[in-house]
């Protein structure tokens, strides 16, 4: 269990890059997540059953699909994705790169930044003076805004099984943190993910049968601070994992800062043999696992932001 917020000495907001800089710490909700979602408002209802598990809402029935091919993933291996912005197609696309380990993921521009475990990076009671800090990017790629968050219980990223049509939630609680690491709200989260069905997709010059689709809403609650709503559609092919993925993102902060983005990943490793850009298939194979932290830093704020780098930190238990 997390503990109780502790009262921030004044001389620490020194940290805080001007009023308008918190606010947007926000807006970098949106990314960490790949995380939860269902309409509601308010933080009591989510919490409510805040297990990290998912629940399914319909008895249970035969035809049940087990994620597992779909979703291990060998480690330690890196895989590139193209990223276009699907709201404005006069931005050039970029490559995004995203570093699989055992202990978690690296995205962005956080290769190279951040050692596991993310907890070191948390100060819960504010008075660390000598604790690691983050350094956050500079220069091209700089972290327009960074906060870290912490989830209790830790939160599955997706179900280990489901039915075609079937949709199951899972609840959790929230803290977040400063780019230093010092705690300033609370929240929830919950996260509806639906089985799509099976399909082929293409990518780049390569076609994948039969890839699972997935379907995901996540909302977010930081009570009247801030609220967050994250749509997602991936498609994963078995034993490779995520080659698609689709993200719209929405939300408000104080209830009059509104912001949206909208993009989509896909994985430029070509061919039926490619396994994640090393020839060597014998390595471990991991479960997608559960978020148990998360560091983020958009290089772009509002209103339409965008994640510069992300680190996740995983439990890999069933």
């Amino acid at each position: 269990m997390l503990a109780a917020r502790p009262p921030v000495d004044p001389a620490r907001t020194r940290h805080y890059d001007g009023a308008m800089g918190r606010l947007r710490l926000w807006f970098a909700i949106v990314i960490g997540l790949v995380l939860t979602s269902v309409p509601g408002v308010g933080c009591a209802k989510p919490v409510s059953r805040a297990t990290g598990s998912y629940h399914s809402n319909q008895n249970e029935r035969s035809g049940t699909i087990d994620l597992a091919p779909f979703l291990t993933t060998p480690v330690p291996a890196t895989r590139v994705f193209v990223r276009t912005n699907s709201n404005d197609s006069s931005e050039s696309q970029t490559m995004y790169e995203q570093r699989e380990e055992t202990a978690g993921r690296i995205g962005g521009s956080l290769i190279g930044r951040v050692d596991w475990p993310l907890a070191r990076y948390f100060d819960r009671d504010s008075n660390r003076p000598d604790r690691p800090r983050i350094p956050w990017p500079t220069g091209d790629e700089r972290a327009v805004e960074a906060f870290l968050i912490e989830f209790d219980p830790p939160i599955a990223e997706w179900p280990t099984t489901i039915q075609t049509g079937e949709s199951v939630e899972a609840m959790t609680r929230m803290r977040a943190y400063d780019r230093w690491g010092i705690p300033f709200a609370d929240g929830a989260a919950r996260r509806w993910v639906r089985l799509g069905g099976f399909e082929a997709v293409v990518v780049g010059e390569t076609t994948y049968a039969d890839c699972m689709r997935l379907e995901a809403d996540t909302n977010l609650w930081f009570g009247w601070w801030a609220f967050v709503r994250l749509r997602e559609t991936v498609w994963l092919a078995r034993e490779r994992g995520l080659v698609r993925r689709i993200e719209r993102i929405n939300g408000n902060a104080l209830l009059i800062f509104r912001f949206n983005s909208a993009y989509e990943y896909q994985w430029t490793d070509a061919g039926p043999t490619t396994t994640v850009n090393d020839s060597n298939t014998n390595r471990e194979r991991v479960p997608s696992g559960r978020w148990v932290r998360l560091a983020i830093c958009l290089n772009r704020g509002t209103p339409h932001p965008r994640i510069g780098g992300l680190a996740v930190e995983l439990s890999r238990s069933p």
